[in-house]
Formats: C-alpha cells, sequence, structure tokens
C-alpha cells in the first residue's frame, strides 16, 4: 500500500553547480508507513573546496549531539536498496 511521507523543510544544494532546491510540505509516495528522516548531508569526497559556513555550524550545533557518518556512499545505498527489495 502506498503511503505518503511529509517533507516540511529541507534544502538540496548541489555543491559544484551552487544550485538549492528548496523542498517544503511536499509529499514523496513511499510504500513504507513509518519512513522518518531527520537531516542527510553529503560532501562529495574527491572535492577539496569544501568546508562549513557559519550558518551551517549553527544549524548543526542546535540539532543534537549525534550523527553518522557514511564513509561508503554505494555500500551505503547498496544496503537501503537490498532491504528495501527484501520489504516489497
Amino acid at each position: 500500500m502506498k503511503q505518503n511521507f511529509i517533507i516540511n523543510e529541507a534544502k538540496f544544494k548541489l555543491l559544484d553547480t551552487g544550485e538549492e532546491i528548496d523542498i517544503n510540505d511536499e509529499l514523496i509516495t513511499t510504500s513504507v508507513s513509518n519512513d522518518y528522516a531527520y537531516c542527510m548531508f553529503g560532501i562529495n569526497p574527491y572535492s577539496n573546496s569544501f568546508s562549513f559556513i557559519n550558518e551551517q555550524k549553527e544549524i548543526i550545533e542546535n540539532f543534537g549531539d549525534t550523527a553518522l557518518l557514511i564513509l561508503d556512499k554505494d555500500e551505503f545505498i547498496n544496503r537501503i536498496q537490498t532491504e528495501a527489495l527484501k520489504k516489497t
């Protein structure tokens, strides 16, 4: 059964191009009724020019005290896909 996952406020930024995509009060179709996401932030490991700006540092400090650092994004995505396919 398809459900809707509500995204209240999100910003997707492509660091290579600087393009920002705001996502506010959008619905994403999902087959899992208890989807929930706090935050996902990706850094291109091949880019030497990335650093957090002060605004990002303030937001991160107010967000909480725990983070999951994913070093192998391909393996992470592979594991998610494998588990998701088991649920379908």
